[in-house]
């Protein structure tokens, strides 16, 4: 018997109409799946005036006592936690504060359509066909075609199915015509409004078991009892009576029997938390969705709660290598840059490549939803040069640079040129480089790229060394491998002795370049040790097992320790292992640049992208400030969740004697004119690295740059600025 396909009718306005499923009722598990399709209007409403009257995380800290501190939770709510008394609460702890919170439950977006639900969901093998089609019934309750839709759906659909009820959905696979192109760039450009504009969003993990609902029961119970913040700190829930021990405590890891940890390890390994598609989809939807294993459902928000509560402890447990897929669901990514969230989605799965920008784009700032229009009529390299060249464009940054094809390991694609981006690959290196630190290899310079041809583009830079030598250390799996290492550099109390150039001695240096700058010197907060900690950690003779040294370990896995003709050393990603040559290259930082990048020549006029690493003492712009001399450090730092730098002038006791926000070294160069600094009293996000922008008094307009660091003004001072054609 011949079963017809549904004949989709096209949008007629598909920026403000979306298609809606109706699922139609059945008691019965095993009868067909019955639906209708129709069109519906979905506009995103105007912002309510409350949402520009909340005050921000920086104005309520201002206003907390002593002893208390202020976070904001992953779902938008403000916490105030005392440490020492181990409580919470959702109410400001000084009763005469005037402060709105606003910490009334967020409700759906009102919107003129229908209430209707969203479903995330993984997909499954193209293969893994349902065995019974979806029948589409008209209004009068004709089947006028069917639909083919994979088994995982079909399962979803059956548990969904309520027995005396229609139900409106939204599901991908069938309100997009996946046949037509147009209609797929159109409905993925509406991705953002459709989920975040959901009643709810049900997400389904797949048939349910024994198994799973342990698992999903048991975080559910510790969910209600942590709150997790955006800044990833755990305290106890304020709605719970306080308890001990208190499961919100780093070091305090829940007494679970093993068939409780293999039932959370085996429901954290199913298919819907590896998808790139899911990320998005459930950080946009309301509070009050829903995560589904079968029959079992529990909310999102104590789910959420409890992951990041079962990842934040020091100790590894039973699911520490399950946690990082769900760890990556549940953050809070909503608004970071668009480079930043391609570091936290790098190893999510996607069965078209265009889909590691478009998958993520309603989570990007909103200027980049813009620009950025997906469109799967498009060649793969086109997409990604174009994503490259309007972020830098509007950033003013080369944030994306160390995504590069060049910095890969594998063979060159025709037509793909070295600087243009590859999304394609995990990046593991670059998200160590990346991971609770910042650096500003060019300070606060902007990106200056000229497009020469469809493959060749022009910036600014300067030369720092030229590569000499590269030393393997992927086969480096352990603390004393590290210290054999080191050993294998000459002995240990000569590197002690010998000075590095850029200050302090090779040995420091050396230890400092494999944890690639991640250690608490460097970084004002953070878990990480500080530096002679970890110096001493390497040279002990049993040294523990820990999170950091296991995350400098994986760091290791793709990485290659070199050395510069200077005296210089720095960590860069393995690709060079496997090229011609391995000396000769030339570690350049390039304005906009956060880190320094390796290029090789292909020619007397033109260059190719090689690499990128950090390169010990010049990962705060040494390379076009110089050094920056004692009493002064640079420091990276994370407030209210936004990273950005200070500099602290320091007593010879390690006392901080000053905070300055402006680069020491900058201190003596007035600003031309037009140009004035104005202070910005909070950052966000997608702000200024520091606490000020720069305004032309003349034309009004703002720079995150500083205009002293221009290429002109920088020649000025005799800095060796050089163009560099990228090929």
């Amino acid at each position: 018997m011949s079963f017809p396909p549904y004949v989709y009718t096209k949008l007629v306005e598909p920026a403000t109409e979306i298609r809606l499923v109706t699922l139609l009722p059945s008691d019965v598990h095993d009868d067909p799946v019955r639906v209708s399709i129709g069109h519906h209007s979905l506009v995103e409403p105007s912002a309510p005036a409350s949402a520009s009257q909340r005050p921000t995380l920086i104005q309520v800290r201002k206003t907390t006592p002593k002893g208390w501190t202020a976070h904001e939770t992953l779902d938008g709510r403000f916490v105030f936690h005392n440490r020492d008394r181990a409580v919470a609460t959702w109410t400001h702890p000084d009763p005469a504060n005037s402060l709105q919170l606003c910490q009334e439950a967020e409700e759906p977006k009102a919107h003129a359509g229908p209430a209707y639900e969203a479903l995330s969901y993984t997909w499954g093998s193209p293969a893994d066909k349902a065995k019974d089609l979806v029948g589409v019934e008209d209004g009068s309750g004709c089947i006028t075609g069917y639909l083919q839709v994979r088994a995982n759906l079909d399962s979803a659909l059956r548990h969904l199915r309520l027995p005396d009820r229609s139900r409106l959905l939204w599901i991908d696979a069938i309100c997009i015509n996946q046949e037509d192109l147009e209609d797929r760039s159109q409905q993925v450009c509406r991705m953002g409004s459709i989920f975040s504009l959901a009643q709810r969003v049900v997400v389904w993990f797949g048939p349910g078991s024994a198994s799973s609902r342990l698992a999903l029961s048991t975080l559910e119970d510790l969910g209600r009892k942590v709150v997790s913040t955006k800044e990833y700190y755990i305290c106890p829930h304020p709605d719970e009576v306080p308890e001990m021990p208190c499961w919100s405590l780093t070091d305090m890891v829940p007494p679970y029997s093993e068939a409780t940890w293999h039932a959370l390890g085996e429901l954290m390994s199913r298919p819907w938390f590896q998808r790139m598609w899911v990320v998005q989809e459930v950080q946009l939807g309301s509070r009050g969705s829903i995560v589904q294993c079968g029959r079992d459902s529990i909310q999102w928000q104590p789910f959420r709660y409890a992951i990041a509560c079962l990842r934040s402890k020091q100790h590894f447990t039973p699911i520490s290598a399950f946690i990082g897929y769900p760890l990556t669901v549940c953050l809070d990514l909503a608004g970071f840059p668009f480079d930043y969230l391609l570091s936290k989605t790098k190893s999510s799965k996607c069965s078209d490549d265009r889909d590691r920008i478009y998958g993520i784009l309603s989570l990007t700032p909103a200027w980049f939803q813009k620009q950025v229009v997906p469109n799967y009529t498009a060649e793969l390299v086109e997409v990604y040069k174009t994503t490259f060249l309007v972020h830098a464009g509007h950033t003013k940054g080369l944030g994306l640079l160390p995504f590069a094809k060049g910095c890969n390991l594998g063979p060159p694609t025709p037509g793909w040129s070295s600087w243009v981006p590859d999304y394609r690959f995990q990046w593991v290196f670059l998200d160590a480089l990346r991971t609770g630190t910042t650096f500003y290899a060019s300070s606060i310079t902007k990106a200056e790229i000229a497009k020469l041809s469809t493959t060749r583009i022009q910036m600014p830079g300067a030369i720092v060394d030229t590569v000499t030598r590269l030393r393997p250390v992927k086969h480096i799996t352990s603390a004393s491998a590290l210290r054999q290492f080191l050993e294998s550099m000459g002995p240990l109390d000569s590197l002690r002795a010998l000075p590095y150039p850029t200050g302090g001695n090779l040995l420091d240096a050396a230890c400092a370049t494999l944890a690639v700058g991640r250690l608490k010197d460097w970084v004002i907060r953070g878990s990480f040790p500080t530096l002679s900690d970890w110096r001493e950690k390497i040279l002990s003779e049993n040294p523990k097992t820990d999170r950091y040294l296991h995350k400098v370990l994986a760091c290791l896995k793709e990485a290659d320790f070199f050395e510069t003709k200077s005296g210089y050393i720095g960590m860069c990603a393995e690709l060079l292992s496997y090229t011609d040559s391995q000396t000769g290259d030339e570690v350049v930082v390039f304005l906009g640049s956060d880190v320094p990048m390796i290029l090789r020549k292909q020619n007397a006029s033109s260059n190719c992208v090689v690499g990128y690493g950090y390169l010990h003492g010049f990962m705060n712009g040494e390379a076009l400030l110089g050094r920056l001399d004692a009493p002064w450090r640079a420091y990276a730092r994370f407030y209210a969740g936004v990273p950005g730098a200070d500099f602290l002038r320091e007593h010879p006791d390690g006392t901080v004697v000053e905070r300055a926000w402006e680069d020491p070294r900058l201190a003596g160069i007035p600003l031309p004119s037009p140009w004035e600094s104005v202070s910005c009293t909070a950052q966000t996000k997608n702000g200024p690295r520091y606490y000020f922008k720069f305004k032309d008094t003349l034309t009004g307009e703002m720079s995150d740059s500083d205009p002293r660091l221009s290429p002109e003004s920088l020649r000025s001072r005799g800095v060796p600025i050089e163009y560099f054609c990228l090929e």
